[in-house]
């Protein structure tokens, strides 16, 4: 069975049976019953454990911001991502919008301290970050940090998007589809909406 593309709770379940007496005629029928459901958490997700409770993953937190909006310099991005269920190992969350940055195609260290996401993620100058899951789960918030390298020239903020794979049970992915992240619009070292990623200002003298 394939799950639906929408949520929805697990439905009524009922058996019922006809007992033949081998040569298609009826002897008695079994009246339809309810079947019992386990009620239990799956991947994180509440009753999950029961036939067709559904959940379309989607991202509950998903902020992102910068240390430094002065261009030309090393930059840390710092993303917060909390998840409605369990992201088991394999699973990829994957970042678009980071443009202008001067940083080419690498594999960038991740830090983060709550151990839900791999130490490296792979950078594209397109603009986009790709973490992979090592075993997020639903009632985590995660913080992950990488370096950038600001642009040489001033720039506003990109809209910044975040997506992803979530991978079942089974080896097969359930696609997180991306969704603008938030900013927090701070100024930051003088800089009028310096916190939110790649605002960058190229300093000069007034």
């Amino acid at each position: 069975v394939t799950n639906p593309l929408m949520d929805m709770h697990s439905p009524n379940i009922e058996i019922s049976a006809r007992i033949d007496d081998g040569n298609g005629m009826k002897v008695a029928l079994i009246p339809s019953t309810n079947l019992t459901k386990p009620h239990t958490e799956l991947v994180g997700v509440s009753n999950g454990s029961n036939p067709l409770e559904i959940v379309v993953p989607r991202f509950e937190i998903k902020s992102v911001e910068q240390n430094t909006p002065l261009a030309a310099v090393t930059n840390t991005i710092l993303l917060t991502l909390k998840v409605n269920c369990d992201l088991l190992p394999g699973s990829t969350v994957t970042i678009t919008g980071l443009t202008g940055s001067a940083s080419r195609n690498s594999v960038l260290r991740i830090v983060d301290h709550a151990n839900g996401l791999g130490e490296q993620g792979d950078w594209l100058s397109s603009g986009s970050m790709t973490l992979t899951s090592v075993g997020m789960v639903r009632r985590q918030t995660y913080e992950a940090r990488f370096n950038l390298t600001n642009p040489a020239t001033s720039q506003t903020s990109p809209p910044v998007r975040v997506g992803g794979s979530i991978k079942a049970v089974f080896g097969d992915m359930s696609r997180v589809v991306p969704i603008e992240m938030d900013k927090t619009g701070a100024e930051l070292q003088g800089v009028p909406n310096g916190s939110n990623p790649l605002q960058v200002l190229v300093p000069t003298l007034e």
